[in-house]
């Protein structure tokens, strides 16, 4: 898997996160993620491929919601390329709708789309 680089905060306001899994002391699995007021964004989240198909982006993903509702977010948000099926499958399995689509908006020129999973916020 590749990481794109750090996640800087944005303002004072904004929190950055990054969980991490282990195995044997090698990374196999990533998430990076941020919350700003009333919003949560992943900025990327990856498995090694070994160790795909195990539930480890799962594992990840339940822990960055669990955050974000403890942290009083509305929503949890990511983009993800148009054509990664496994993983926009995931994504909607976790409750995670299709909001936009995001045109040219990688490095080669691939959409993404935009999806939002709407949370508990300040109940």
């Amino acid at each position: 898997f590749e990481r794109s680089g750090p996640v800087e905060p944005v303002s004072p306001e904004d929190r950055v996160d990054l969980y991490v899994v282990e195995e044997k002391g090698a990374v196999v699995g990533y998430i990076d993620y941020w919350f700003l007021y009333e919003k949560a964004q992943i900025a990327n989240i990856g498995v090694a491929k070994h160790a795909q198909h195990r539930g480890i982006a799962q594992m990840m993903l339940k822990e960055c919601v669990r955050k974000a509702n403890e942290a009083g977010c509305e929503t949890l948000s990511l983009e993800v390329r148009y054509n990664n099926l496994p993983a926009i499958r995931l994504y909607r399995n976790f409750g995670f709708i299709d909001a936009a689509m995001r045109r040219n908006y990688y490095e080669n020129g691939d959409d993404a789309i935009l999806m939002v999973l709407p949370l508990g916020g300040m109940e």
